[in-house]
């Protein structure tokens, strides 16, 4: 495996815009430093170096990132790791074919991509997925609001069994099902939200 890091200072509190231009797994996390750590990984490109390519915008409340890779590799993963203190918003666009959103506080994190796996632990943030695929969702230990947006798509999502949650359909034609094992409560940490058109959501026990 090869790995390139590339890091950036932040002192004051940012919208991150980061995007991937080529399929990878993606991993968004948090850190208690004041930089921004990027990793990428690859199981086949023996020099990451020559084909990575990344370019930066960084204002006085924005950092703007775009990330290009020559040599595609199905096996190339990126690990978003920002300074907590500084994140406020974030949002991803690219083929995160599976996306981790771990450990991480932020007003807001939207992702949009062709999605299928999602593992969401640890987050405190009204998080938007925005992704057309058939999605397994696996979510514990976080607290705010899912919002799923989907067009004619089937998805599962798994939440742990004591994970206080109501859900609210808003989409057209579309439909939530809840495993009878599973509780709403009006007194809830995680709301969750399905949009769109023509999808299906069922909602069971993370095992």
């Amino acid at each position: 495996m090869t790995e390139k890091v590339f890091t950036f200072t932040i002192g004051e509190k940012k919208d991150f815009d980061i995007k991937i231009s080529f399929p990878c797994e993606t991993v968004v996390t948090a850190n208690n430093t004041n930089q921004a750590e990027i990793t990428i990984t690859s199981e086949k490109v023996v020099n990451l170096e020559d084909c990575i390519k990344l370019k930066t915008n960084d204002t006085s409340s924005r950092f703007d990132m775009k990330i290009k890779a020559n040599d595609l590799d199905e096996g190339m993963k990126v690990i978003l790791s920002l300074p907590s203190e500084f994140v406020n918003k974030v949002e991803l666009n690219g083929t995160m074919n599976k996306l981790s959103i771990l450990d991480i506080k932020a007003d807001n994190i939207e992702a949009s991509g062709k999605i299928s796996v999602l593992k969401i632990k640890n987050a405190n943030s009204h998080i938007e997925i925005n992704s057309n695929n058939d999605m397994k969702i696996a979510c514990s230990d976080t607290v705010g609001k899912l919002d799923v947006n989907q067009i004619s798509a089937n998805s599962e999502l798994a939440v742990s069994a004591d994970t206080k949650f109501k859900v609210e359909n808003k989409g057209r034609k579309t439909q939530i099902f809840v495993n009878d094992k599973l509780e709403q409560t009006d007194d809830c940490k995680l709301e969750i939200e399905l949009n769109g058109m023509k999808s299906n959501l069922k909602i069971v026990n993370l095992d």
